[in-house]
């Protein structure tokens, strides 16, 4: 798999702070939104942390559909979120 460029590298820490964020907010742990949302814990943790052993996450439009109904967001949420500085 070829490595992200610097914008897709920042993409990806941006989600994971993203997620990250409203985890805090709601006030839950990873194992919770993993369970709400139907994935392993593991694959939650490596999305907020941007990496997947030696590359970079890069989570699969169904897992983040699932995460965003679990954290309670839209996708225009996300999307907003990624246009705004941070």
């Amino acid at each position: 798999m070829p490595q992200p460029t610097t914008d897709e590298a920042e993409i990806v820490m941006t989600l994971g702070g993203w997620l990250r964020s409203l985890r805090a907010q709601r006030g839950m742990s990873q194992e919770e939104v993993a369970f709400a949302a139907e994935i392993d814990v593991t694959t939650y943790g490596r999305i907020e942390r941007a990496v997947c052993g030696d590359q970079w996450a890069n989570p699969r439009l169904l897992t983040m559909l699932r995460l965003m109904r679990a954290l309670g967001v839209t996708s225009n949420d996300l999307l907003e979120s990624m246009n705004r500085p941070p």
